[in-house]
Order: structure tokens, then C-alpha cells, then sequence
């Protein structure tokens, strides 16, 4: 999470044959990969057919154990400048990692106050006091941990140092007062019916068996993500609030336009 996945370029041109021959026994091997099948099929016979194709290749190296550090000492804040025509405010945190009980009420928590047009920091900051032209709240599914990011971007005229301090009020909020049970109702059944409309296609549902299989070794594990989505409370999503964005400092870019520097 460190880098992007693509790679800098000084570490692509230092890159051996031997490390890159490395890499791929390493990652791109049968025990490190995925393979679904969607579609009106025999399944003995596609399985044939998988082992035909398939079977004979070796398996990889196991995967090396990654791990992150407990705790970031330094607060991270940069601006930065760009060609853009409107200032745009980015406050990350850390969260649990997706699986957990806890990323899922932070999902909720994400969608409840920023989950489209009706949503209290939209209403607020877009319509009210007309401090940003959108605003968002995106809960990244990583398997180490993850990333809560805030984003809005600034009306002309508007101050990012304003924009930021308006996100953070609404941050602050969450974590000390419960979303009302009306709210976490609404954004519940948006997240059934966005779970039900994924069944609808078959790439849809092989990406949502690959992505299950993938992370947590069970094609069905959606099943678990939508009864944990039942059973969470107000007082849990509170607490998610206040553990993981209430407690630490975010890390925070400002990008500005250009000429603004």
C-alpha cells in the first residue's frame, strides 16, 4: 500500500530478468489465483475441461507475510499544485482491514453521511452553506487494512483550509452523537438492493464468487457481509467513528490550482 501498483519507473528500469521471473513464480501461480466459472453449464464437465487446460501447471512459492506498522508517528499534510480549476481537500484514515466487523460499519457510516444528494454532509456543505461542488466518503476493500478517504472539492472562491475544517465538523459529529435508526434503515436497504442488482449478470456474480474467494477462502462469504449489514447498531457505527476517526489525525492533501500558488 506503500506505492503504486504500477511501480516508479527508476524501480521498473533497476529490476532484473531474475526478479521479475521471481515475481511471477511467486504471484502469478494456481494456489495464488482464482478461477470462476459463471453460466448455464455442465459443471463435470467444465471441471474436465479446467483440469485439461489447467491441471498441469505447478504450483508458486508461497506468498511472503506482509505486514503494516501499528501505529504512523508522523502526521502526514501536504499541498500540492496542479491544472485543476477547483481546490479539492483529502483527509485519509486508517480503518480495519475489510472483513472485519468493523470495516463493514464503517461502510455504513461512509454511505449515511455522504451517500448521494440526500445525505447530510451533501445537503450541508454542497446546498446549505455552498462551501464544496461535491463530496464524498469512499471506504477502500483492502485485506491488510483500509483506507477511509474524505473528499470534496471547493466552490470557486472557496478557501480549502474552510473546506477542510467544514468535513472535519461533520467527522467530529459521527463520532460523538449515533446516526438515527431511520438513517442506518435507509442506507441498509440501499446496500441490499445495490447486493441484489450485482446477481443480475453473471460477470457481476463470478467477480462477486472471485472476490469472496479471493479474500476470505468462501465463494458465499457475501452472505456473512449482508447479516453482519442486519445487525449492526448505531452505537457500534458510533464507535467505529470515534475509534479510528476520532482518535488520530488524518493524513491531509490540498490540491489547489496552479495558478492560485
Amino acid at each position: 500500500y506503500h506505492w503504486p501498483v504500477i511501480g516508479y519507473m527508476p524501480d521498473i528500469a533497476a529490476a532484473t530478468l531474475d526478479d521479475v521471473r521471481d515475481f511471477f513464480a511467486t504471484h502469478y501461480a494456481p494456489n495464488n489465483a482464482v478461477l470462476t466459472l459463471a453460466g448455464d453449464f455442465d459443471p463435470t464437465a467444465a471441471l474436465d475441461r479446467v483440469d485439461t487446460w489447467f491441471g498441469n501447471i505447478p504450483s508458486g512459492r508461497p506468498r511472503p507475510a506482509v505486514s503494516l506498522p501499528a501505529t504512523v508517528h508522523a502526521v502526514s499534510r501536504e499541498v500540492m499544485r496542479d491544472r485543476v480549476q477547483l481546490s479539492r481537500v483529502y483527509l485519509a484514515y486508517r480503518a480495519p482491514a475489510y472483513g472485519q466487523r468493523e470495516w463493514y460499519a464503517g461502510a455504513l457510516l461512509a454511505l449515511a453521511l455522504a451517500g448521494g444528494k440526500a445525505a447530510p454532509m451533501f445537503q450541508d456543505l454542497v446546498y446549505r452553506r455552498e462551501l464544496a461542488q461535491d463530496v464524498g466518503i469512499y471506504l477502500y476493500p483492502t485485506e491488510l487494512e483500509a483506507m477511509l478517504l474524505v473528499v470534496g472539492t471547493a466552490k470557486p472562491g472557496v478557501e480549502p483550509a474552510a473546506l477542510e475544517a467544514a468535513l472535519r465538523q461533520h467527522i467530529a459529529s459521527a463520532t460523538a452523537v449515533p446516526l438515527p435508526d431511520e438513517t442506518i434503515d435507509r442506507v441498509r436497504r440501499r446496500l441490499l438492493t445495490a447486493a441484489c442488482s450485482e446477481l443480475e449478470s453473471l460477470d457481476s456474480r463470478a467477480e462477486m464468487l472471485s472476490q469472496a474467494t479471493t479474500f476470505f477462502g468462501d465463494p458465499g462469504a457475501h452472505r456473512r457481509e449482508l447479516e453482519i449489514y442486519a445487525s449492526l447498531d448505531a452505537n457500534e457505527i458510533q464507535s467505529f467513528a470515534a475509534r479510528h476517526l476520532g482518535s488520530t489525525d488524518p493524513a491531509v492533501l490540498h490540491v489547489i490550482p496552479e495558478e492560485a500558488a
